[in-house]
């Protein structure tokens, strides 16, 4: 039995998975037990722990038991326990979240991809985005995104996606978790990057057509030059480290893991963004063209 407990920090949120992966061997464990305590957490957060539960779900063929404690209704409020199946009477009343914030969502297939970029997009012009043109750019870059946990991660359960927005801090955070192979594993396939060590891999992700094989290799790239022009934070977590992008500085370490690939954005809203530095002015996509072109008329 595992006892975890969860705030807003990340880093501890990671350790502690971690810890538990540490503890027992997640493939062949056919009963887990979790008691998990929350505290006031973060969008990452969250979304990271959901994931790894139904890592855990699957590992042990829906022999998960979980035991939750603490802001119970704010948990059910976001689908945590809904994506889960664990059993919570909701004793208050469900307010339309459309346009304010999209609660965690589980996708299975590459289908459902689409329809969750635009509602992002909803939720940015919703909660006043001022700079409209970056909307159509998050609804692009969410699709790349989401589309390759499809065509390169292997995930065993799909991904989990949580979007909120701090209008205090007229920010908006977009979280993505997936139990993958993890970005440095798919890139090495391709014999070009196979000797790249983890971190020099996920530099190398950011990189125009850097690929593992399928694709042309410009999605990460698209959203590491839209953050930069955005002047946001942009994290992926990955099985021996992580990149973190802010204000246009990357970095690496090998403190954080995680099993696959969890990516944190943090968009500000205010920022105007110059489409043709993010896509080159002979380039930019025709979904972003065409919302520009509806936007002018």
């Amino acid at each position: 039995m595992s006892n975890l407990q969860f705030g807003e920090d990340i880093d501890a949120c990671l350790e502690q998975i971690q810890n538990v992966r540490d503890e027992i061997r997640i493939e062949d464990a056919s009963r887990i037990i979790v008691n998990i305590s929350f505290g006031f957490t973060s969008p990452c957060v969250l979304t990271a722990v959901t994931a790894f539960l139904l890592e855990l779900k699957h590992h042990c063929n829906g022999n998960l038991h979980c035991c939750v404690n603490g802001y119970e209704d704010y948990l059910s409020r976001v689908n945590f326990f809904q994506i889960l199946n664990i059993p919570y009477e909701e004793r208050f009343r469900r307010h339309d979240e459309q346009g304010r914030f999209i609660p965690l969502t589980h996708f299975t297939r590459e289908e459902e991809v689409y329809g969750f970029s635009r509602r992002a997009s909803q939720v940015l012009k919703t909660q006043g985005a001022i700079i409209d043109n970056i909307i159509p750019i998050v609804d692009y870059s969410l699709n790349e995104i989401l589309g390759n946990v499809f065509i390169h991660a292997r995930s065993p359960y799909g991904a989990i996606a949580f979007v909120m927005t701090r209008p205090k801090l007229n920010i908006t955070e977009i979280c993505i978790a997936d139990s993958g192979l993890g970005i440095p594993n798919t890139l090495r396939q391709n014999p070009r990057y196979s000797h790249l060590s983890d971190l020099e891999c996920l530099e190398k992700s950011l990189e125009f057509g850097v690929t593992g094989g399928n694709g042309q290799g410009n999605g990460l790239y698209h959203v590491r030059r839209f953050i930069e022009e955005n002047r946001g934070v942009f994290k992926i977590y990955s099985p021996r480290g992580m990149l973190c992008m802010n204000n246009g500085n990357i970095s690496v370490c090998e403190k954080h893991r995680w099993q696959g690939t969890l990516l944190h954005m943090e968009i500000n809203r205010l920022q105007f963004v110059n489409v043709e530095r993010v896509y080159g002015k002979d380039h930019i996509p025709t979904d972003v063209l065409d919302y520009m072109m509806d936007d002018l008329w």
